[in-house]
Parts: structure tokens; C-alpha cells; sequence
């Protein structure tokens, strides 16, 4: 053999078969793919996001369906870029307002509140119907509905820029953008350091490219029904990064 010609067939072999690690590759910068969002937004008054941006997650170098499998398997269906925001779309089971079944919204209860919560912030409590609750200091200002009936306790609204709230996931004020990642379970860099992130449902949006596979792979009666669409209520979470420490995470429902 000749080990010239072998040399080079070693040194072009990861160029021709790129490098993938976890959906990503080497060439990412290579491959553009536009992709859209429709997404229903309430939190200050009804507006909807419908928008366009380039797909960074997963890769956008790779096909249709083996980006669906990366998707799966990260339970991350989008991260889109527009500007200076990353839209990211996930399948993850953090976007429910139920404070007894999300278990990654921190604990708020009466207890909590007496025993922890109360040493910290101002407690506002508003008996009549719907019975908000709520937690505010200087840079805190967090609202839940804690009711005495059947109903379950519920997040309402959050803006949060101290460091005592904690999420159970890892997410607080002062991490990194990196670790950010790491929480959300995907091995990605992004190479800004001032950014803001909007992260919600996946379900929140059927316009983008992982919609017609989902479907055709799962029965969903609600989203995948246009009739269904937008009749869901989900939590919005937007990060605000500066020089690649999370600084500011609000949180709303629908």
C-alpha cells in the first residue's frame, strides 16, 4: 500500500463524514436552514410570535429525520435564532403551571413560605378569589394562586434577578451560558456573549420543521388537530444573558 495515498485518505475522511457530537458537526457554520415559529403569547397582552430565523439545533447540516432522532433523544425540537434571541422549543415536562406536578419550579407552599420565604421577602396575600400570593423584595416579584379549595396551586408570574429562588433543575441567576446548556441536556455553544433566551413548548408552535414528523409518528388529538392548536396553556421562561451570566429569568403562563 501506499502510505502517501493512505495518509491522505485518513487526514480527508473526517471532512467527507463530519464530526457529529450529539447533533452537532463540525461544518454547522456551513449549513443554513430557515425555519418558523408561531408562537400565542399573552403574559402582557395578547401578541403572537410568528417569525422566521436560522435553525441552530438541532443541526441543520444533518437531514430531516436524523434531526428528529437527535430531537427525541434531547427532547430539544428547536433552537432558532433571530437577532440577538434564541427561540428554543422543547419537549421537556417544565412548561406546566402546577406547582404540586412541575417538579422544576421551586417549592412555594404555605410552609415554604412561612418557614423560608417570609425571612426574605414581603408576602402579600389577597383572600378573595383567585387568592394570589405575593413574594416580593427589591429584585424578586413573584406571583402564585395558593388556594383552600380542590383546586391546584398554580405559578402566575415571576421576575426574578436575586439569587435566592432556585429552580430544581440547576437554573438560577449567576450561571453560565454554558451550564445553561448543560441543564437544558444538549451539548451546544453559542458564540454571544449578550443574548436572551425564549424558551417554551414545543407544542406552542406548528408551523415549525418537526411538526409534520411528530405527527406522523405520535397521535395527538389536540395538536396535531388545527382546531386543537393554541388551547393549551404553557409557561414561558425568558433568560436574559449578559457577558454570559444569566442575569434576569421571567416566568408566565400562557
Amino acid at each position: 500500500m501506499d502510505f502517501k495515498n493512505s495518509a491522505l485518505i485518513l487526514f480527508f475522511l473526517p471532512l467527507l463524514f463530519g464530526n457529529y457530537n450529539n447533533g452537532k458537526k463540525s461544518s454547522d457554520k456551513e449549513c443554513l436552514y430557515k425555519d418558523s415559529i408561531n408562537i400565542k403569547y399573552v403574559c402582557y397582552g395578547s401578541r403572537d410570535f410568528c417569525l422566521s430565523g436560522n435553525r441552530l439545533f438541532p443541526n441543520p447540516c444533518l437531514n430531516d429525520k436524523e434531526a428528529f432522532n437527535i430531537a427525541e433523544k434531547t427532547n430539544i425540537f428547536l433552537i432558532l435564532e433571530k437577532s440577538d434571541t434564541l427561540y428554543i422549543l422543547s419537549g421537556k415536562d417544565i412548561f406546566s403551571d402546577n406547582l404540586d406536578t412541575n417538579q422544576y419550579l421551586p417549592i412555594i407552599n404555605d410552609s415554604t413560605i412561612n418557614i423560608f420565604y417570609s425571612k426574605k421577602y414581603q408576602i402579600i396575600k389577597d383572600p378573595d378569589p383567585p387568592e394570589w400570593t405575593a413574594i416580593v423584595n427589591e429584585k424578586d416579584s413573584i406571583i402564585v394562586r395558593l388556594v383552600k379549595d380542590n383546586s391546584s396551586p398554580d405559578w402566575v408570574y415571576g421576575i426574578i434577578t436575586d439569587t435566592i429562588f432556585q429552580f430544581k433543575d440547576g437554573l438560577k441567576i449567576g450561571i453560565d451560558k454554558s451550564r445553561f446548556f448543560q441543564i437544558l441536556g444538549i451539548d451546544f455553544a453559542y458564540d454571544k456573549d449578550n443574548f436572551t433566551v425564549f424558551l417554551t413548548s414545543m407544542f406552542e408552535s406548528n408551523v415549525s420543521w418537526y411538526y409534520q414528523y411528530y405527527c406522523s409518528n405520535y397521535t395527538d388529538e389536540i395538536y396535531c388537530h388545527p382546531d386543537g392548536f393554541h388551547v393549551r396553556s404553557y409557561l414561558k421562561y425568558f433568560l436574559t444573558f449578559k457577558n454570559n451570566k444569566l442575569i434576569k429569568i421571567e416566568v408566565c403562563i400562557m
